[in-house]
């Protein structure tokens, strides 16, 4: 069984992973359709992209994750 911690991080990465490839193909069907891109949902990736980080997830690996490693190397 895998610690929370970890589950929740990597949870959080695959999300951010995901957004970013919908980011990529969101762009790949503009240009493929010769079309602009969908702004207001370009805006809410871009936006998701940029806040999550600083918000929620580098708090949780402050928090949940690098005292856990700390605890178990000092270096």
């Amino acid at each position: 069984m895998r610690p929370l911690t970890l589950t929740i991080i990597q949870e959080e990465h695959a999300a951010l992973a995901a957004m970013l490839r919908s980011l990529s193909m969101l762009l790949q069907q503009s240009r493929r359709n010769g079309t602009p891109p969908d702004f207001e949902v370009l805006r809410a990736m871009l936006f998701y992209i940029d806040e999550f980080p600083e918000r929620l997830h580098h708090t949780k690996e402050t928090t949940l994750l690098f005292p856990k490693l700390r605890s178990r190397c000092r270096a």
